[in-house]
């Protein structure tokens, strides 16, 4: 009788392990009948009732009949990147993503491990216009999360563009630009802001008599709201001091879009203004459309 009874607790635990293993872990939102709301990830569910553990990390047991609605939250693939700049957030590892900004360039991030990520770039366009049109980006970002959502970043971005040979002097040999930048995201992916100071490195500057290579520190602040499922709102601003040498200009960006996405792709549609256009004379408009497209392949 107890070797009969030893034996019908094993068979019962090992179909709770299974049953663990088969489902596979992922963000839910139960409504119970009572109004109480349940967050967190599901780890087993049947036809009567499901197991769910909470951001806290403790287990809730729901009995099916209690449950008036299941969602299960879209993820947030995109949370690495606002419009142009990064956040803290790293994508998921092994994330291969490709990126349509302003229509005209293309830039892949590729995420190689939980803390790494990298990204390769060009505008194909803009080699029509011969050696001014030649073009091409490279990016690396290490990042972690110190707590739940505190999350830090060093960046690295270099951009080589052939109208820098002649912003140098004609005998520059370096038509780059580089910003290495430290980034302190705060919150999570679907609610956070983001602080990004770092100096810009202008390497045509390298062959110019008297010629500033390093810039004063260029300065951001970008934040996504999640307002739907399929639906968030981003903000990217950034100050750049005397970003033009010879006028000493400075460089003023702000835009607000919203961002439609899914689980594979993404559409960033919005605005951009440049405020120091309005008060200098020059063929950019104040205001320019901004639209991105997002594609994941992984």
């Amino acid at each position: 009788m107890i070797a009969f009874a030893l034996t019908l607790l094993l068979a019962q635990a090992s179909d709770i392990d299974k049953a663990f293993a088969e489902e596979t872990p992922r963000q839910v939102q139960v409504t119970l009948n009572d109004g109480r709301v349940v967050s967190g990830k599901l780890l087993m569910r049947d036809d009567l009732q499901m197991l769910v553990e909470t951001e806290t990390g403790d287990p809730v047991h729901i009995d099916v009949e209690d449950v008036k609605r299941y969602v299960e939250p879209l993820g947030n693939r995109n949370r690495s990147r606002y419009l142009l700049g990064g956040s803290a957030l790293m994508p998921d590892e092994g994330q291969v993503t490709i990126t349509q900004v302003q229509v005209l360039a293309t830039l892949f991030e590729i995420g190689v491990s939980k803390n790494f990520s990298f990204q390769l770039g060009t505008a194909l366009p803009a080699f029509f216009l011969g050696a001014d049109g030649i073009n091409a980006y490279a990016g690396v970002k290490a990042g972690t999360s110190f707590a739940k959502y505190v999350h830090v970043a060093l960046e690295l971005k270099v951009a080589a563009v052939g109208a820098l040979s002649r912003a140098g002097g004609p005998s520059a040999a370096v038509p780059a630009a580089a910003l290495a930048a430290a980034t302190l995201t705060v919150g999570s992916e679907d609610l956070n802001l983001t602080v990004t100071v770092g100096p810009p490195f202008a390497l045509s500057e390298l062959t110019r008599d008297g010629g500033r290579v390093v810039g004063y520190p260029a300065m951001g602040l970008s934040g996504f709201a999640r307002v739907h499922n399929n639906v968030g709102l981003i903000t990217e601003n950034w100050v750049i001091p005397e970003a033009n040498p010879i006028d000493k200009t400075w460089f003023v960006a702000d835009a607000l879009a919203a961002r439609f996405f899914g689980e594979r792709w993404a559409i960033d549609l919005g605005i951009l203004v440049l405020p120091m256009q309005f008060v200098t004379t020059s063929p950019v408009p104040g205001a320019l459309p901004w639209l991105n497209f997002t594609f994941h392949f992984t």
